[in-house]
């Protein structure tokens, strides 16, 4: 058996099929890095989904808790928040959710303590 090295039209044979495999493998890789976009924006689109479905939440628990307990004199809090809950795009984050609970918290203590 003669190698490839002997017989040259073997050898370019060989080389357009290693080619023909790198150009398949380059275009393999193309269309991962492209679906790797895709799934990386679809993350971030949950992500940020998420983010908006916890603050809806947090806003509807808060705001159950404060149909239940708030005193009279404090009916701007409820329609405060309610009036957040309108609104499309989240105003608080992860951090200032922990800013208007403190917030609440202090409305009904300061309740308590009249």
């Amino acid at each position: 058996m003669e190698s490839p090295a002997e017989n040259p039209s073997k050898a370019a044979e060989y080389l357009k099929e290693l080619n023909k495999i790198i150009e398949t493998q380059q275009e393999l890789l193309e269309k991962q890095k492209r679906r790797i976009d895709e799934l990386e924006q679809q993350v971030a689109k949950l992500y940020h989904e998420n983010a908006c479905l916890q603050d809806e939440h947090h806003r509807h628990l808060a705001t159950c808790r404060l149909q239940q307990g708030v005193p009279p004199a404090y009916p701007g809090v409820l329609s405060a928040i309610q009036e957040n809950a309108k609104h499309e795009k989240p105003i608080f984050t992860p951090d200032t959710a922990g800013l208007l609970c403190a917030q609440v918290l202090a409305v009904i203590i300061a309740s308590k303590l009249e």
